[in-house]
């Protein structure tokens, strides 16, 4: 069973998430960090969330449908100080992202 047929068990219900080829196709170099860490809340017995930041390639898609917007690294950190418009999984994300700064 390859990563991709594993992590394609375990999607929500509403479908893939929009780039996840895009995610689960990159080469082992492409990749930055590659995580699975416990699920906040106790909803759920022993739920887990994989994280995964991979570096884009030229040919990613810029476009994305119209309820997405892409920010930057910056805007998001700057989003955490005005509330909870960042969510857990975001959050859990984007500190991934800093450790390899």
């Amino acid at each position: 069973m390859t990563s991709a047929d594993l992590d394609s068990q375990h999607l929500h219900p509403g479908g893939p998430p929009i780039f996840l080829d895009h995610v689960l196709g990159v080469s082992a170099e492409r990749i930055l960090y590659d995580t699975v860490l416990a699920e906040e809340g106790s909803g759920f017995h022993h739920p887990q969330n994989r994280y995964l930041l991979v570096e884009a390639d030229e040919d990613f898609p810029l476009e994305v449908p119209v309820d997405f917007c892409w920010v930057t690294a910056h805007q998001l950190t700057t989003l955490l100080r005005h509330g909870y418009y960042v969510n857990a999984e975001a959050r859990s994300l984007l500190t991934c992202l800093h450790s390899l700064w």
